[in-house]
């Protein structure tokens, strides 16, 4: 029984933007297309990633062009060059959901952009990757006989 490739359960559909992508556009495709990660494509290469979290920090942020910065005008002006996290960590399309999980855990990040042959394919979100990783386990549990722990009998002490 082997491990499933990234391939195997990546999200082959990606939603991406173009550098100068306005923050406004951004927005409303999270929005519409229910998204929690936006790749940012320039030329045919994947230069960055957006994420819910970045707007937040762009919001926030006093590491925008000062005239982005101030009294929040930058909402409004921001780009997705600019809030973007650039060089994203990425994953070959053949690696393993164990590699995978070991990469999401050390980088400290959910979601993958994936190559094959250098080339953008998908997206590995952390939520799929334990989806598979919970499907492997069950199917192993299966195979081997293996019994299922007894639900833990938790309440609350307040």
């Amino acid at each position: 029984m082997n491990l499933p490739c990234v391939q195997d359960v990546m999200h082959n559909t990606v939603v991406a933007v173009a550098p100068s992508a306005p923050l406004s556009l951004i927005n409303r495709l999270f929005a519409e297309q229910n998204a929690s990660h936006l790749l940012v494509i320039d030329q045919g290469q994947l230069v960055g990633i957006i994420t819910e979290r970045n707007i937040q920090r762009a919001m926030w942020s006093s590491n925008l062009p000062i005239h982005l910065a101030v009294s929040g005008a930058h909402y409004e002006t921001a780009i997705a060059g600019e809030i973007m996290t650039r060089m994203p960590v990425t994953i070959d399309a053949s690696a393993s959901i164990l590699h995978a999980a070991e990469l999401l855990i050390k980088q400290r990040v959910d979601a993958l952009p994936v190559l094959a042959d250098g080339l953008l394919v998908g997206l590995l979100s952390e939520q799929a990757m334990s989806r598979a990783m919970v499907a492997y386990a069950r199917q192993a549990a299966d195979t081997y006989h293996l019994k299922q722990p007894a639900a833990a009998n938790v309440g609350l002490v307040y």
